[in-house]
């Protein structure tokens, strides 16, 4: 039966339990142990070069990082600093209401409170910086926002 990549990640993170990786470090051992699994795919023209191609994986697994904390209790990520941060910790489990991938410890309650009640809707305007530094970050991309007035 063939996993899914979500699957792959879990699997991958469970045969290295406490040990902490960047989604790089994921997507590299995952097209490494499942290589037949990623053949048609790294044979797509937009794929440059295996830098290209494992950017895009990369990506692909920050995308899915709900679905592959949902899958196991047991595993974590964590946001920030950056660069995120995914693990498997066989001794503890997942909170359900821990925010935004952090894992909720005690004491936590008020924070959470506190982000809560400071949440707000971002303009686009606003968005721009996050997406630039998410690209430089993630992608290694050096983006500019064009202003078009």
């Amino acid at each position: 039966m063939k996993l899914s990549q979500a699957q792959k990640v879990v699997e991958f993170l469970k045969s290295n339990a406490h040990q902490r990786f960047t989604a790089r470090q994921v997507a590299e051992a995952i097209v490494a142990a499942y290589p037949e699994d990623y053949a048609q795919k790294r044979q797509n023209d937009r794929f440059a070069d295996e830098r290209a191609f494992i950017n895009q994986v990369v990506a692909e697994i920050g995308a899915q990082k709900e679905q592959i904390v949902k899958t196991d209790p047991h595993i974590f990520w964590q946001d920030k600093p950056r660069p995120r941060l995914f693990w498997y910790n066989p001794d503890q489990i997942m909170q359900e209401t821990a925010l935004a991938g952090d894992t909720k410890e005690e004491g936590d309650e008020e924070e959470m409170e506190i982000a809560s009640a400071h949440t707000r809707s971002l303009s686009e305007h606003e968005l721009y910086p996050i997406l630039i530094e998410y690209l430089r970050s993630e992608l290694r991309l050096y983006c500019q926002r064009i202003d078009e007035r």
